[in-house]
């Protein structure tokens, strides 16, 4: 199976590249949070499920940083698979500049990895995709 990889940057833990708190906008409002991850795209991120079994769904909210200034936005694209190598997409979200964060909830029962590909949508001048636990 692949590891996880960013076009640019790094990929971090509970803040952005400028170690400020993860922010998007929730209800209009921007909102920060303590847990989640941060990739600027085009970001693909692989997780071993395995231990997690007891987990029927993977919840997040998928959006942009209230930093960034993408003109275009990104995809997200949620996909699970048993052996790493065929993945079956579950989720795919379209997230634009100064737009609410997308809350989605994906099936993973049965499912042995995850992946969270975040896609430039063409185009990566200042694109900070995150991915957020909820």
């Amino acid at each position: 199976m692949s590891k996880s990889s960013t076009k640019y940057g790094s990929i971090l833990n509970d803040k952005t590249s400028t170690n400020t708190k993860i922010t998007v906008k929730i209800g209009g409002t921007a909102t920060s949070f303590d847990k989640g991850i941060w990739a600027h795209a085009t970001s693909d991120l692989y997780y071993d499920l395995r231990n997690f079994s007891e987990y029927d769904y993977f919840y997040a909210y998928l959006g942009l940083n209230t930093t960034s200034t993408a003109r275009n936005g990104v995809t997200f694209v949620i996909s699970t698979s048993n052996d790493g190598q065929n993945w079956t997409e579950k989720y795919r979200a379209p997230v634009s500049p100064n737009q609410n964060a997308v809350e989605c909830r994906v099936p993973i029962e049965g499912a042995r990895y995850l992946r969270l590909y975040v896609n430039d949508n063409g185009a990566n001048g200042y694109r900070n995709g995150d991915v957020f636990k909820k």
